[in-house]
């Protein structure tokens, strides 16, 4: 099978969605310091994007580990998001796309 050509338009997506989202996370948090229930399907819809993108940008994501057991560690993520930090999803989903050994591969944090 040949490798597809990762398509511009969607890798900015990728790019471009989940830092805005960690941006304004600290402004949208329960005061118990529990995630809103608003902010647990918005980290649930971050990772469903992952799930689903990745593997359309990357050219050969999956070379060192499996789908299935990328998609369960995006599983389990899910399942924990409501008793996470916004910080702790964070390196959590860094941990979660370091296991795919792909150096080129990452979640890179804006600056601000």
């Amino acid at each position: 099978m040949a490798p597809r050509t990762p398509s511009l338009s969607n890798f900015l997506s990728l790019c471009l969605v989940l830092p805005g989202l960690i941006l304004s996370a600290p402004c949208l948090a329960a005061t118990d310091g529990s995630l809103s229930v608003e902010w647990v399907e918005k980290w649930r819809s971050d990772l469903h994007f992952v799930a689903e993108e990745m593997p359309k940008v990357h050219p050969n994501l999956f070379h060192t580990r499996d789908a299935a057991a990328f998609e369960a560690d995006l599983d389990v993520l899910s399942e924990r998001i409501a008793s996470l930090a916004h910080h702790q999803i964070v390196v959590e989903l860094q941990r979660l796309i370091a296991r795919l050994e792909d150096g080129h591969t990452r979640l890179t944090l804006p600056l601000e």
